[in-house]
């Protein structure tokens, strides 16, 4: 199973993974360079996933996790991060979710305590469903969490099935652990990556999509040793305790996590000689530290550090492609603005999204039914608190599929990124989509109960398009477009009662929207 731990920064995330894999290896990590691999119990394989706040993080970690689990910081309450990734979980198949509550110790008031955990646990159950688990961190020792208590999360997450959505389970996709960079020559080059497949088998000639990259064919597919592998001749017992396998069982793969200075990587085993050769007193610095605290150069450096890691130690994932989803086509979505999205949204406005599993920048057309299904009329901009009907290009999808939409991608902006969210009803080739077109003409002469009109077309050849549509002058008398009179768009027409010279007369009609 994978697990994504989720949080603001300095929420505690790395001091959580840190002190799980302790608890489930008896070893400690220097540092959190990309997934952590390790054996949980007799059974039970978990791989550990730190994600930012950073879009892509969200996007890719909500789309492969099992077990979704949120850090809050009880000092700040629940962040505007938390919920985005609540919202792209629920969009791209909602997993199991819970709530870990950090910095408990730094309260003094226990009534103010009760209170704020109240509080949060009502905002976390409404997002969320009522009865969601929220479990408390209280308390640090040794730059790790308390031993009780990871203990009680522990039984959670080794007891607990974890069922995949029904995208995963209809496709193959593998999250990479290790990656290999080969040159073929200055233009070409191909990329080795080792990790787990899950979901559904692969193909023969498999197509992988890596979020953000592209569509990139597999050239080989080959098995390797398991670096954590499970004992399948283990006797059933009552309890899979991490306490009863010993500590030959208590097997871990973090290739760029800095394993006590030891790293594994494919070829072998390699001693890190600058984890060995670290400062002593650097190991002796305070559990939480705050970079608005230094001075500013420091701290300013200290932020574009963590930004970098954070690029550096961003997941990989390697999403199978069936061969009907390669074609490129019409996408007919039902969509909803998010209520805290900061604007309404206009059509054909550039809106970055996320379907299945690739992203991608698109031109939405918005549309809603009109009477009965009869047409899809245009819409210029989406309404408020209502569905709408969108239609975009992009690959093709099984329906159902969830949509996610973002205008703005960049972590640095301050607002709700999130513009709006939905599924996909259906693929159109050519989705009619119309707009109401309101003709305004003047009359030139009139002969009883014909007329003929000016000023509404520039040509003949838009005359005869027209032929046979009806029209209306201001005073409600009806009429029929019948035949062009000259070349300047002037056109004879009959009413059903005779017209004033000064009428005016405007012809109501549908056209359609090219997409």
């Amino acid at each position: 199973y994978i697990v994504a731990v989720h949080g603001p920064s300095r929420s505690g995330k790395s001091t959580l993974i840190k002190s799980l894999v302790r608890y489930y290896s008896k070893r400690s990590l220097s540092k959190i360079g990309g997934p952590i691999t390790l054996i949980a119990s007799r059974k039970r394989r978990l791989t550990f996933i730190e994600c930012g706040c950073d879009t892509a993080s969200m996007l890719d970690a909500g789309k492969i996790a099992d077990l979704a689990i949120c850090i809050i910081d009880i000092r700040k309450g629940i962040e505007k991060d938390t919920f985005e990734f609540i919202n792209v979980l629920k969009t791209h198949g909602m997993p199991r979710v819970i709530g870990v509550l950090t910095f408990i110790d730094e309260f003094a008031d226990n009534k103010r305590l009760k209170k704020t955990k109240k509080q949060i646990r009502r905002r976390f159950w409404g997002d969320l469903y009522e009865g969601a688990l929220l479990f408390m961190m209280n308390g640090i020792k040794s730059r790790l969490y308390l031993r009780r208590q990871v203990i009680t999360l522990h039984r959670f997450i080794s007891n607990k099935e974890f069922h995949p959505t029904e995208w995963r389970s209809r496709h193959p996709y593998l999250l990479a652990l290790t990656s290999t960079l080969n040159h073929k020559s200055e233009t070409e080059a191909s990329v080795t990556f080792t990790g787990y497949l899950r979901g559904y088998h692969l193909l023969q000639n498999q197509i992988f999509c890596i979020p953000g990259c592209g569509v990139f064919p597999c050239s080989a597919v080959a098995s390797k040793h398991d670096p954590c592998e499970l004992d399948a001749t283990a006797a059933k017992s009552k309890s899979n305790a991490i306490s009863k396998l010993g500590v030959a069982a208590c097997k871990i793969f973090a290739p760029g996590s800095g394993l006590s200075g030891i790293e594994l990587l494919e070829e072998g085993i390699y001693l890190n000689r600058e984890a060995a050769q670290q400062n002593p007193a650097a190991k002796t610095a305070p559990a939480y530290s705050d970079s608005s605290e230094d001075d500013s150069d420091k701290g300013a450096v200290t932020r574009a550090n963590e930004q970098l890691e954070t690029g550096r130690n961003g997941i990989v994932v390697l999403g199978g492609v069936l061969p009907n989803e390669l074609l490129l086509t019409n996408l007919l979505c039902k969509v909803k603005k998010h209520r805290w999205a900061p604007r309404v949204l206009k059509s054909t406005e550039p809106l970055l999204f996320s379907i299945g599993w690739a992203r991608f920048q698109s031109l939405p057309y918005f549309a809603i039914e009109d009477r009965n299904s009869v047409r899809l009329r245009y819409l210029k901009y989406t309404p408020e608190n209502m569905h709408a009907l969108m239609c975009i290009s992009g690959y093709a999808v099984a329906p159902q599929t969830g949509v996610l939409a973002m205008k703005y991608f960049d972590c640095a902006y301050e607002d709700w990124r999130i513009s709006l969210t939905g599924s996909v009803v259906e693929l159109r080739e050519e989705p009619r989509i119309v707009k109401k077109l309101k003709l305004v003409g003047d009359v030139e002469s009139i002969m009883i109960n014909t007329a003929y009109i000016k000023n509404m077309f520039n040509s003949r050849f838009e005359v005869s398009r027209c032929v046979g549509a009806k029209i209306q002058t201001v005073s409600g008398i009806r009429g029929v477009i019948k035949a062009p009179s000259n070349d300047s768009g002037s056109f004879r027409a009959t009413f059903e009662a005779k017209i004033q010279p000064n009428d005016v007369v405007f012809c109501k009609a549908w056209v359609k929207v090219p997409v």
